[in-house]
């Protein structure tokens, strides 16, 4: 293949190419309406031409908005040369939105209509944003993007090319992303072109791709996994990228795009299993295990039987990529008997995010996969278990956190950095999560457990949505006693079924996990949930945030 060492090459190498290919899809009105790599080249060219011109050289630029267009073009005209893009989360508050553009001295502000009630808070609270760059039509003094699209146009057509010389730092931050942890304030990541590209490299194992392809980005786009896993590398592919309208339109935006590649959270996985099976029912389950049993002996029938699940897919899905928290082997497994290559991967934003990954044709449904290339990954300090903390080196490692080198340095050292995830690693080289270090319980006789492990046990049961496993305030000289708070899964329950059933059947399960436990994983306690645990953008479940917590007993 062609060496490509940052985005810009590869941005004029695809108009080069594929002039005339569909880069882009928007759905309007229920059809696909295109942009071309060739198009797209000219935009960037022609909003980076305006930018200069208004003295945005060298500035922070910042983006809020859905997956679409118009949030793109601003993005890779930035990264480009130009100067440093900060990519917002959508889903945080105006007063923590006007605190990122005040820490990164952000001089334009790129965003869509949805987010105009931000937009009027920080216009009154933030100082340093100098334009604000509406996505659609403002319906205030802000400024409409495609007219400075079309005025630097007009600057290109006189013969102006500032930008499209800019010269590439793949060393220097052109990208600040501030992470939007479990807990505690989000810190900035600063990343580089020469951190992207390497991300974009190690996905060839895990996708294969072609100028055929068409991906339907679902997950928000300012996040790592979604940009540089998805976007970024689906465009170096050539393939053609369908911006999803949002999660509502999730299944009708299948069957319009058909996509044969989508980037998935494990909670889409874990919805969509949910609703084939209660649909389907005990015909289902039955068929998952005869069609396991017929592939296990190379009898491969499993599209013809699923085709309708593959249907509501849009027909045309080759493979399904997991990442941003771990998938239950459970889920996984059903959607590869169903017919479905499910890859999962690994990583974080410090590591631009990809670490690991499973290759298409060897894969380990349990495991996060193999070190991208050009990456390493070991244990730090294993157990006698062969468990430890999960640390990687490589050029997708961070440049640093922004303006805390403290920070930075906890977390990087000697090159290395350390993930704060525990895990294994098997003899063929696949890495394993075990979980969080600092979700770590350390019993009074000193042996560690980590409560994803227990969760994805608990989370196999029909009857639950999702879990938390923890301890209980005891006192101090007590045994520690792991507990496991618990959303019910009421879409497995019958209709009208009483809360004293809904208990009843859940310490049922819960105790016939408790067989299987050794007696420092045993749960002892149970607490129930009306309503699904608060989740970061990333779908993880933000532990910090548990309310009152009201035990049921388990006798």
């Amino acid at each position: 293949m062609k060496k490509i060492t940052n985005i810009k090459q590869m941005v004029a190498s695809k108009a080069q190419e594929l002039p005339d290919r569909a880069a882009f899809s928007t759905i309007v009105d229920n059809k696909l309406v295109d942009v071309t790599y060739g198009e797209f080249a000219k935009d960037v060219e022609a909003l980076g031409e305006q930018m200069i011109k208004m003295d945005l050289k060298d500035k922070f630029i910042a983006v809020i908005g859905e997956n679409r267009y118009e949030w793109v073009v601003p993005y890779i005209a930035t990264v480009n040369g130009l100067g440093v893009a900060v990519p917002l989360d959508k889903e945080l508050t105006k007063e923590e939105i006007s605190n990122l553009l005040t820490r990164s001295n952000t001089s334009a502000f790129f965003y869509s209509e949805k987010y105009q009630h931000i937009v009027d808070y920080t216009k009154k609270n933030v100082t340093c944003v100098k334009y604000y760059i509406c996505m659609d039509k403002p319906k205030d003094d802000s400024i409409y993007i495609y007219n400075w699209i079309d005025q630097g146009k007009k600057l290109v057509t006189k013969g102006s090319k500032i930008h499209e010389g800019l010269p590439i730092d793949e060393d220097a931050m052109s990208m600040l992303i501030y992470t939007s942890g479990t807990t505690g304030n989000p810190k900035g990541v600063m990343l580089s072109h020469r951190n992207i590209m390497t991300v974009v490299y190690g996905a060839i194992p895990a996708m294969v791709i072609s100028e055929e392809d068409t991906a339907l980005s679902i997950l928000p786009i300012h996040h790592t996994y979604e940009c540089s896993c998805g976007f970024l590398y689906m465009f170096f592919k050539g393939a053609k990228i369908t911006f999803c309208r949002g999660l509502k339109y999730f299944g009708d935006d299948m069957k319009i795009a058909k996509p044969s590649i989508v980037m998935v959270v494990p909670l889409i996985l874990e919805s969509i299993y949910s609703k084939v099976i209660k649909k389907g029912g005990t015909k289902v389950k039955i068929m998952l295990k005869i069609v396991g049993f017929l592939n296990a002996i190379g009898i491969d029938i499993r599209k013809k039987i699923f085709h309708s699940i593959h249907e509501s897919f849009g027909g045309n899905i080759r493979t399904l990529v997991s990442g941003a928290s771990a998938l239950n082997p459970k889920i996984a497994k059903a959607f590869d008997t169903w017919g479905f290559n499910i890859v999962q991967g690994y990583g974080l934003t410090e590591c631009a995010p990809l670490a690991t990954v499973n290759h298409v044709e060897y894969n380990k449904l349990s495991s996060i996969g193999l070190p991208i290339p050009g990456v390493e990954v070991k244990i730090d300090s294993p157990e006698a278990d062969g468990i430890g903390e999960i640390i990687i080196k490589g050029d997708n490692v961070m440049i640093g956190y922004y303006k805390n080198k403290e920070e930075t340095a906890k977390v990087v050292r000697d090159g290395w950095l350390f993930s704060g995830d525990y895990g294994r690693i098997d003899k063929d080289g696949f890495v394993y999560i075990t979980g969080r270090k600092k979700n770590i319980i350390v019993t009074k006789n000193g042996k560690n457990i980590y409560p994803e492990e227990i969760e994805e046990v608990i989370n196999k049961s029909d009857y639950i949505l999702e879990s938390v496993v923890t301890t209980k305030d005891e006192d101090i000289l007590a045994d520690t006693q792991i507990v496991a708070l618990i959303v019910p899964d009421m879409d497995n329950f019958e209709e009208g079924t009483s809360k004293e059933d809904v208990e009843s059947a859940i310490r049922d399960e819960i105790k016939d996990m408790n067989k299987s436990f050794p007696i420092s994983k045993k749960i002892r306690d149970l607490a129930l949930f009306d309503e699904p645990f608060q989740k970061t953008s990333t779908k993880k479940i933000k532990r910090a945030t548990i309310g009152e917590i009201k035990y049921i007993g388990m006798v």
